[in-house]
């Protein structure tokens, strides 16, 4: 029962929304934990390892996904992928590139791992920018995959209406169309601060070594407790914004 569904990114394109939305269709499985990172941290486990992280999907689930949202940016992962699955759907969700930038930076803040402004942070963090320039990273993914392998979906139209998302996503995949309740179409947002940067950076890096250890069910479990969330994270008294001059100058880079 290995996954026919791989969502190989990029990061801050809806992840963690697809993954609620396959969560509650009942034609599709997703493991416990969001990402299993198969295909780039934890390749040396084996495939019997990764076999067992669907080992809970029934016969009816006819899509069982994999949603590892690093994998387009992993150089190994194309060889890789073509090696242990036979014809797997390969799905993107492509964002303006200098708005999905700040996403992650955003992100980055909220888990204690940046703390200055968005230009200091491009700065000392290149795949901030890396990871918007979605054609240098899928060449080696074309260069390995049939284009008719590839499912591309646009972060754009995800957030005009999230149910015609949705619904066209279930019919490329297959499912059922039936249109899923409010609250698993409404976006997860990332726009929130830590409490304790220091606290934060370490609750990141807790949740990299539990998963290391085999742990992923509990991180899972960890980041949907509410009281958890609550002590790490709060509303922003005055979120960052994104100056015009910055998006401008990075806008006219990614057309270069």
């Amino acid at each position: 029962m290995l996954p026919n569904l791989l969502f190989i990114g990029p990061n801050k394109a809806g992840s963690t929304w697809l993954y609620e939305l396959l969560d509650w269709h009942p034609q599709a499985f997703v493991p416990t934990a969001k990402e299993v990172y198969f295909f780039d941290f934890y390749f040396d486990r084996g495939v019997s390892w990764y076999e067992r992280q669907y080992r809970a999907a029934t016969s009816d689930q006819v899509v069982r996904a994999d949603i590892s949202h690093d994998y387009l940016f992993n150089p190994d992962a194309p060889s890789r992928v073509a090696l242990v699955l036979e014809r797997p759907t390969l799905m993107l969700t492509l964002r303006e590139p200098v708005e999905r930038s700040f996403s992650e930076y955003l992100y980055m803040r909220k888990q204690g791992r940046v703390s200055g402004s968005f230009e200091d942070a491009i700065e000392s963090n290149p795949d901030l920018l890396s990871h918007s320039r979605y054609a240098h990273h899928l060449e080696r993914w074309l260069g390995t995959f049939p284009k008719e392998r590839f499912l591309f979906t646009l972060f754009d139209d995800l957030r005009a209406d999230s149910g015609d998302f949705a619904i066209d996503l279930f019919g490329r995949l297959d499912l059922d169309p039936v249109m899923p309740p409010e609250e698993v179409l409404a976006p997860s947002l990332e726009r929130s601060a830590s409490r304790s940067p220091a606290m934060a950076r370490l609750a990141s890096q807790g949740s990299v070594l539990a998963r290391r250890v085999g742990l992923a069910s509990l991180v899972a479990r960890v980041k949907a407790n509410r009281a958890v969330s609550a002590a790490l994270y709060r509303d922003y008294d005055e979120p960052p914004l994104l100056a015009r001059d910055t998006r401008e100058e990075l806008q006219t880079n990614f057309r270069a």
